[in-house]
């Protein structure tokens, strides 16, 4: 059942309100279950790997939820969460931003935390992480949604709202950050 809108409209086409209640956490479990795991890896990425990705994955499936009615199957439920997702990290960003001015982390804390998390990964698809983590937000966006998501540049530019040529100049600009950061990584290689 990819990119159906089964889970949707078996929630919101019932015939009485008593059956679409009863048939609703259901549906709710079948669209979860279906879309649950490329929603958490597509927060994680745009989060910059971040520890955080569980509660933006329950935000975007309240979310989903809540605005169910006003999907009018125009796109898929794929690409309807994918939108819910990129708008559900850009909140969490703001958000930690403005948690951060008012209670910052100590040094000690961060480093500590972030040496525990590279002694389990790979040095280099860390080092590449920390270099896509780097990017300013609206690289990020389209790094991860064309080559990590692998999604074609028309639907990247459809799910940020831009026009298909400033995808182009986003990929081109970020591809030029990236190209500088991993240098060393490139030149490094066998």
């Amino acid at each position: 059942m990819t990119d159906s809108t089964h889970g949707l409209t078996a929630m919101d086409s019932a015939a009485t309100p008593a059956h679409s209640a009863r048939n609703a956490p259901a549906s709710l479990e079948r669209l979860i279950a279906e879309h649950q795991p490329r929603v958490e890896r597509l927060a994680y990425r745009l989060l910059g790997w971040s520890d955080d990705v569980g509660d933006v994955v329950q935000d975007v499936f309240v979310r989903a939820l809540r605005g169910r009615r006003r999907f009018r199957s125009e796109s898929s439920v794929s690409t309807w969460l994918t939108r819910i997702t990129i708008n559900a990290c850009r909140s969490h960003r703001r958000r930690s931003a403005v948690r951060r001015v008012f209670t910052p982390a100590s040094a000690d804390e961060a480093t500590a935390e972030h040496h525990g998390e590279d002694a389990h990964r790979d040095e280099r698809c860390e080092r590449v992480r920390d270099a896509i983590r780097a990017l300013p937000l609206k690289y990020r966006e389209v790094v991860v949604l064309r080559y990590l998501e692998d999604l074609p540049v028309r639907e990247v530019a459809k799910l940020l709202a831009v026009r298909r040529n400033a995808v182009e100049v986003r990929l081109l600009r970020a591809r030029k950050y990236l190209r500088s950061d991993l240098k060393p990584l490139m030149d490094d290689s066998p």
